[in-house]
């Protein structure tokens, strides 16, 4: 207790971050590795930082309007949420719409094939 207060406990280590730098897009673009199905492009590049950080591109020349761009880019986040255990901690991963994506059951049948094929050797 600090000055008659109690501590309250520490909340987990994140396992997820967001990739936000410009500069980290392109470099996972560049050089990461690529998966690709009718719907998204996934790339990914191992990042040894024992976090994973996660991008979402809804790519204006694919998706022409703004609201339907973020409609796309919640349900891939959505998606991803509620199966990131399915990927190893220390990996940098984009996930770009190839085209909208209106449910989150659309976004999990595109998605999880692509992530449970992601894998990187120790």
């Amino acid at each position: 207790s600090v000055n008659g207060r109690r501590r309250l406990p520490r909340p987990p280590a994140r396992i997820t971050a967001f990739i936000l730098k410009s500069a980290l897009f392109k470099h996972i673009l560049n050089n990461g590795n690529r998966l690709r199905s009718r719907d998204m492009l996934v790339l990914f590049k191992e990042n040894r930082l024992g976090v994973n950080r996660i991008g979402f591109i809804a790519p204006k020349s694919r998706i022409k309007l703004a609201t339907a761009r973020n409609s796309t880019k919640r349900c891939l986040r959505e998606a991803y949420r509620l199966n990131k255990n399915m990927l190893v901690p220390g990996i940098d991963v984009l996930i770009m719409a190839n085209r909208q994506i209106k449910t989150l059951n659309e976004a999990k049948i595109a998605l999880l094939p692509l992530i449970s094929k992601i894998k990187f050797s120790p």
